[in-house]
Parts: C-alpha cells; structure tokens; sequence
C-alpha cells in the first residue's frame, strides 16, 4: 500500500461506489507516490503564462471514473454553465441575450489554485454526501468522511485544484455553490434598481447583464459577493461597459442584436490558425502550436452552433487531416477554461 493510499476499506467502498475493480483503485492512489502531474506552462492572451498540471494516465484513470460515477452527481448551481452536458459557452451567453444592453464582468483570479483540499472536502460532504448515502446505505459516517478525504487527495495536487485534470472543472464548479447563491441574491434584491438585470457563471468568469446602465456601486457590490465566498477578483479583468459603446462580448461570444456570433476578430484569428494547420503536415507541427490548436478546437467545438459555415468546414478539414494527435478528451483537460463539457 502507497504512503498515500487509503484504508482497504475505503479503496473498496470507492470501487464500489464507482463500479470498478479495486486494483484500478489502489493503482491510481499509488501512482500519488511518485511524479502523479507532468507540468508546463501556456500563454495566456495577456503574455503572462497558465500552468497546466496534467495527470499520469493511471491517475487519470481514476479521476476520470471518480468524474462520471460520483462527481456528475452532485447538484449544481443552475447558474453554471461550464463543464457539464448541455452547457457551454452558448448557453452562458443565451441566457443574456433578450435583455443585455449593459454589462458587468468578473474574473475569479488563480480560480484553480484558491480551491483549497480542505474546501473540497467540505464541497464533497455537502455535494455528494446525499448520493453516498443512498447508494451505500450500510456506511457510517467515518467511512463516508474517509471517502471525501481520499477523493480530495486523488483530484489535488500540491494541496490545491490542479488546472489539467478531469475533475477540476465539475469541483469548481461544487466549490462555487455559495459564490452562486450570493450573486443571485444580489440580482433578487436588485432587480427593482436594475431592471432585466441577470447573472451566469462560466467556469470562472461571472457575468452581470441589465436592460440599463449597471453602476460603479453595483459593481463594487458583485465584488462582495465574491470575497464573501472566499474567492478574489481579478482587477486587471473587471469590465462594465453598455452597448451605446460596444457590443456585449460574453466568454467570447457577441451579442448583437439579439443575436448570438462570434467576434470578427475571433473568426480571423481561428480561421488563420485553421488554415495554417491544414497546411502543414503533423511533424511539421510544434508542441507550442498544437496548445493553441487544441485550444481553438475545444472553443469552437463549443460554439459550433454560432460558427459560420465556412468555419466549421475547416474545423472538420483539419479533424480529419490531424485526427490523429487531435486525440477526444485533451483539450478538455489541459485546457478546462476552453474544453468540452463533461460526458
């Protein structure tokens, strides 16, 4: 048994619960006890660089089936758009689009990072709790505690959320329940001021739409609401603005109109992206090119329904040149801000 292995009975109330074997269980707790992460870094659009943690396979084997079999179960605050079947970036924006003329966005800062192996536990007990429960009725309380902690040291690394496994996206989202029900409270109590005024949650980015203009004062309050739940804003991020000086552009999706497209812009940058790797043969490709790559293909493998036709042509031009190293699952995972929703 691994230094960071669980008691053989919680190994296998684990495999029970996830409808596998105990060796798949006891192989992914001690792979904890070597290198369990291959590590680098990616640009982001500021110049600064993302670190990416992602999983040994026998890892990832675990928390992929700790994803489907327990994780997906937990209830989720209907204000959560990422990470799960039938939301995406779409949807989050959807929701703004009959009544956004003005706008007040935030960025949760180090999202990943501040989601502490404590506060998984708690999200655990409070997010899975119920499901333990029904499906192991004969546990006590000490075995399902047992539970949460060994599942909290299978999806943390170095004692925080690790930005490139497959449980991350759907445990930030747990994590963020109470950030959830401040900022809806903040839109019932406001709704009178704010006529039409609406709030979704996109992973970490949170968004606040209004018929009228939205006030410094209503900002600094949805600021509260996310130091309250534990969180910290990135002031470099903050936007408020209306459409009399530009369209309403919500995790990169415009709105215009009543309509939902993708920024010009945007359609440029994927289109030369697209081309360029179509012309290319796969060895010819760098592993930094095949980051942005794979990034561009999880964002518009979510926005297929607002691409233009052209666009998803070539997306399905290079998925058939590349498909080979354009393998399903990566980009969920080494790129959760961009990547499919759960399946």
């Amino acid at each position: 048994m691994g230094l960071n292995s669980p008691s053989d009975t919680t190994q296998s109330l684990l495999a029970h619960l996830l409808v596998t074997d105990e060796d798949t269980v006891r192989v992914g707790f001690e792979a904890l006890d070597g290198q369990a992460y291959n590590s680098w870094t990616v640009p982001k659009g500021n110049g600064r660089e993302r670190r990416i943690d992602a999983p040994v396979p026998d890892l990832k084997r675990l928390q992929s089936l700790l994803l489907k079999r327990l994780l997906n179960f937990a209830p989720i605050s209907p204000f959560a758009h990422g990470f799960f079947r039938g939301r995406s970036i779409v949807t989050n924006a959807a929701i703004h689009r009959e009544t956004a003329r003005s706008m007040v966005s935030l960025d949760l800062k180090d999202a990943y990072p501040s989601v502490s192996r404590d506060r998984i536990v708690k999200a655990l007990e409070w997010g899975v709790g119920s499901f333990l429960k029904h499906s192991s009725p004969e546990t006590t309380r000490d075995e399902r505690e047992a539970v949460y902690e060994a599942v909290a040291d299978v999806c943390t690394h170095e004692g925080v959320l690790p930005q490139g496994a497959p449980t991350s996206g759907q445990l930030l989202n747990m994590a963020c329940c109470s950030l959830d029900r401040h900022c809806s409270r903040l839109v019932r109590r406001c709704r009178e001021e704010f006529p039409g005024l609406r709030y979704s949650r996109y992973a970490d980015d949170l968004t606040f739409t209004a018929t009228g203009e939205l006030s410094h004062e209503f900002l600094e309050r949805a600021i509260g609401c996310v130091l309250r739940a534990g969180f910290e804003v990135n002031r470099r991020k903050i936007k408020r603005y209306t459409v009399a000086n530009a369209d309403l552009v919500i995790c990169g999706i415009r709105l215009h109109d009543g309509r939902l497209t993708l920024p010009r812009r945007v359609l440029r940058k994927y289109r030369a992206l697209l081309f360029q790797t179509l012309a290319c043969e796969p060895e010819e490709i760098s592993d930094g090119a095949r980051q942005h790559v794979h990034g561009a293909i999880g964002f518009l493998t979510m926005a297929t329904t607002v691409c233009p036709p052209q666009l998803e042509q070539l997306l399905e031009a290079v998925l058939r040149q590349h498909g080979s190293w354009l393998r399903p699952g990566t980009t969920a995972d080494y790129f959760p801000s961009y990547g499919t929703v759960s399946q």
